[in-house]
């Protein structure tokens, strides 16, 4: 007696997989997971997943031991050989979502990386079905919005000496770690000039200006030194990447014979990626 034979089909409903996630190493879950359509007329077929390396046109790689199917008890197998993702299928119709991860150690450089997905399902009675591929492309975002409040400082001084202090407050969300940057677009970052003098001798007189930044309500801490100088006062934001709220004070404390007239400068506030 011959054993009967079942009718199989596996067809694939997703074209390819094309998204973005943030360059920052640990775990990144896909957003477009693979879905496939079984038709079988027995149970017991399988069906398993695997990857090839996502590579980048300057030579960089995502392995695909680094490319990750995620399973239903959220366990992260390598995709270097055939991983299973079901293992005895029922009969009639269904339909599966394949999660599909990546997880890197070390940083990833913003480019797009490129690479296939290969399906196989089979029913052991069932004829031999050919192997499906999905091309993949994951994009390495650099992203990073900014919004800034209360930056425009206004100062009175009727009584010297005196210190007085105002404060900007902003918002920063960015997939990577930023520094935040203030330059002076004329002179020195640390000092006020005279702009105009209250009277008819014009002095070059300046006030020393103090930069102090809080980040989520921390301690207010000086610019960095490593990465600011006369010309720019600079803070690595440590709540980057991700989101972080931050407070940035500026005191000024003028000399007990401080040259009347008004001083001022306009200061450029700028994000730098640290990668």
């Amino acid at each position: 007696m011959s054993t009967p034979r079942c009718t199989f089909h596996a067809e694939l409903l997703t074209d390819a997989i094309e998204t973005e996630i943030a360059p920052q190493a640990g775990v990144q879950t896909l957003d477009i997971p693979v879905r496939v359509r079984v038709s079988s007329s027995a149970a017991g077929w399988e069906m398993r997943v695997k990857s090839t390396h996502l590579t980048s046109e300057d030579g960089d790689s995502i392995s695909h031991d680094e490319v990750k199917l995620v399973t239903a008890e959220g366990l992260l197998l390598p995709l270097h050989a055939f991983q299973m993702v079901v293992s005895d299928g029922p009969a009639g119709e269904s339909e599966y979502a394949i999660e599909l991860a990546v997880e890197v150690e070390d940083w990833l450089e913003c480019t797009t990386y490129t690479g296939e997905l290969f399906l196989g399902a089979q029913h052991p009675q069932g004829p031999r079905s050919p192997l499906q591929k999905i091309p993949i492309a994951l994009t390495i975002r650099c992203g990073c919005a900014h919004q800034i409040e209360n930056n425009k400082m206004y100062f009175h001084f009727a009584d010297l000496p005196d210190t007085q202090t105002a404060t900007a407050n902003g918002q920063v969300s960015a997939d990577v770690p930023v520094q935040l940057r203030l330059r002076a677009l004329e002179g020195r970052i640390d000092e006020l000039p005279l702009l105009r003098a209250h009277g008819d001798e014009a002095p070059d007189a300046r006030i020393p200006l103090d930069w102090r930044l809080a980040e989520g309500g921390q301690f207010r801490r000086p610019p960095d030194g490593a990465c600011s100088d006369e010309e720019v006062a600079a803070w690595l934001l440590h709540g980057t990447p991700g989101a972080v709220a931050y407070e940035l004070d500026l005191s000024l404390t003028p000399a007990p014979y401080q040259a009347a007239g008004d001083y001022g400068m306009e200061v450029e506030v700028t994000l730098q990626p640290v990668l």
